[in-house]
């Protein structure tokens, strides 16, 4: 086996799935970019939170106003049933287009910063290193990260806050159940 293959194979089983310097030093690169990210997570929040209005409309609907046959004022909650699905919408677009522009500068600097690296390497780098092996990290693992800064980061977020704002309820609504319901979720990962 010749050299190249050797290092190229080694390099493989060195690789981790998961490596917090890795993250750290990812994480680095959206720095820059501080003040749109948290305005977009600040969306994020309440785009989830906002989602948690609609059911509540549709009990309120059945409960007050279809049930007992009372159907003054069932166009209010409608209308608020539209005006908070219409909010969420424009929050929604808002928040995908800057975690998008974000994305898209994070990987323009990335992708920068690499081929200023390629382009100070010596001649030998290129014949240690197998050409496919390069170009592989700088356009497939590259368009990996770039789907987590933009959609994996955004919907692990969206995630936690929408869990925290449904337990939240469950327990505003009836603490008991809440806890018996929440006991069956360790079983869900054993």
């Amino acid at each position: 086996m010749s050299t190249a293959a050797k290092q190229f194979h080694e390099e493989e089983a060195i690789g981790k799935t998961y490596d917090f310097q890795v993250a750290r030093r990812l994480l680095r690169y959206l720095r820059p970019y501080i003040r749109p990210l948290s305005l977009a997570l600040l969306l994020t929040f309440m785009v989830n939170l906002l989602g948690i209005l609609p059911p509540k409309f549709i009990q309120y609907a059945i409960d007050w106003h279809i049930l007992p046959r009372k159907y003054a004022g069932l166009e209010l909650l409608v209308g608020l049933y539209v005006g908070v699905q219409l909010l969420r919408l424009v929050f929604s677009y808002f928040q995908s287009v800057m975690l998008n522009t974000v994305g898209q500068y994070v990987m323009f600097d990335m992708r920068r910063e690499l081929y200023d690296k390629l382009q100070h390497q010596e001649v030998a780098y290129y014949d240690r290193n197998p050409v496919g092996r390069i170009m592989t990290r700088l356009t497939s693992d590259v368009d990996s990260l770039n789907e987590l800064f933009t959609a994996g980061i955004t919907d692990l977020l969206g995630d936690l806050v929408m869990i925290v704002a449904i337990i939240s309820v469950m327990l505003w609504m009836d603490v008991r159940l809440t806890l018996v319901t929440l006991l069956t979720v360790p079983m869900l990962w054993a």
